[in-house]
């Protein structure tokens, strides 16, 4: 897949890290430091720039927890559900409501 993309373009699974990036931080009320999640999938043998939504959940299921304790944060069980729900139903087609909404600005 990545060879059909122009130059400098993203494949559409690094949007999956992205989502996965930004929806737990928003689920935990903290920036999760970006690097250290990259880092984190790729020493559980994922990589970031092509992941798959049954990886992000098996991260959601079992590497989460301490990825987060170890940085003294913590993600509520409802929030989690939440979470898991949303990266079940990631379809790279749909536009994110970050993506929307920079189209609407204009930015």
């Amino acid at each position: 897949m990545g060879a059909c993309l122009p130059p400098g373009a993203r494949s559409v699974n690094r949007k999956l890290f992205n989502h996965l990036f930004v929806e737990l931080s928003v689920s935990i009320g903290k920036r999760v430091p970006r690097y250290a999640l990259w880092l984190e999938l790729h020493d559980l043998g994922w990589d970031p720039e092509s992941l798959q939504v049954t990886e992000a959940l098996a991260f959601c299921d079992g590497p989460m927890e301490s990825f987060l304790t170890d940085r003294g944060m913590k993600i509520s069980q409802r929030a989690h559900k939440r979470l898991r729900k949303d990266l079940a139903n990631f379809d790279p087609s749909r536009p994110l409501p970050h993506e929307i909404f920079k189209r609407l600005c204009g930015s």
